[in-house]
């Protein structure tokens, strides 16, 4: 997996949850244009940066790297 696909993945759950990108900006001690150019893949994201995005959308390292599947 690689790092477009993970930003893919957050920002689907981002907009799914209903959280917009100032809010995960701030939960990870960003800015919103520095998020943005995470979310935009103009800078790879850390791993602790996709940990903080875990808790605050309270979900596990491996579903917020993940688009679910439609069944």
């Amino acid at each position: 997996m690689n790092n477009e696909e993970m930003m893919a993945a957050v920002k689907y759950h981002r907009e799914n949850l209903g959280f917009n990108s100032s809010e995960v900006a701030a939960a990870i001690g960003y800015d919103v244009s520095k998020y943005s150019r995470l979310e935009n893949n103009k800078q790879p994201i850390l791993a602790i940066e996709l940990y903080q995005i875990s808790r605050l959308f309270n979900m596990t390292l491996e579903e917020l790297i993940v688009i679910p599947s439609r069944r």
